[in-house]
């Protein structure tokens, strides 16, 4: 399996509610397609972004705009190996880049055994 591969699943925001869904990761191109879902929604929104594995930094990039915020997220690798274990990073607000709010977001099947998350939430 590649490491792009290993990227697709779901992960879930805290404290925000937020969630999002890797459906599909073309490493060549370090880009993927997926969905995002909003706390307060129940229709979630196609989303396109890019990733980049820095082995260098030893951690992976992710970026992608959704329903007017940008997000910058990095996951560490573990291992010397790339790892979706928790995206940290930056939720900016499009239309207010001063607007910067830290981020975090976990695979949901590990939040959902820990907080229980309601299945609607899943995408």
């Amino acid at each position: 399996m590649t490491d792009s591969a290993r990227m697709i699943m779901n992960f879930y925001s805290r404290p925000y509610g937020h969630a999002f869904q890797v459906l599909k990761a073309n490493e060549a191109q370090g880009s993927f397609t997926g969905k995002y879902l909003k706390a307060d929604s129940s229709s979630p929104v196609d989303i396109s972004g890019y990733f980049h594995f820095h082995k260098d930094k030893q951690l992976t990039t992710l970026n992608f705009t959704a329903q007017g915020f940008n997000f910058q997220l990095a996951a560490p690798y573990e291992k010397h190996a790339p790892a979706f274990k928790v995206w940290k990073g930056e939720r900016i607000k499009a239309d207010a880049p001063d607007s910067i709010e830290p981020v975090e977001f976990d695979p949901i099947e590990e939040v959902n055994h820990v907080y229980g998350i309601p299945a609607e939430l899943h995408l």
